[in-house]
């Protein structure tokens, strides 16, 4: 498999923990997309500008949803709240680690 490919993503996201307890809660949802195929580093970066612009975005059964000052990540049936600029600060620390030669 490629550096850049979708295991090496999904290396990376396993990898990462992110201090802000929110933020982790978020996290685990994020992992659980890069492992049901539905977010890559295209994905990741579409999120990452939707956090930035404050518009929602979804993928299959994964959502980003603002409410408010929080963001709402969904996934399935399960959800957790965060700080948008916190967690748009880690994917693109994510996407940072992944492009890099």
């Amino acid at each position: 498999m490629a550096a850049n490919g979708p295991d090496a993503l999904l290396a990376r996201a396993r990898a990462m923990t992110p201090t802000d307890d929110g933020v982790r809660a978020c996290w685990k949802f994020v992992v659980r997309g890069i492992e049901a195929g539905w977010l890559d580093e295209d994905s990741i970066g579409e999120v990452v500008q939707a956090l930035a612009d404050g518009t929602d975005r979804g993928y299959e059964e994964l959502a980003f949803d603002h409410l408010g000052d929080e963001l709402r990540v969904s996934f399935l049936d399960d959800d957790a709240r965060c700080s948008p600029a916190a967690l748009r600060e880690a994917l693109g620390s994510l996407l940072t680690e992944e492009t890099q030669p």
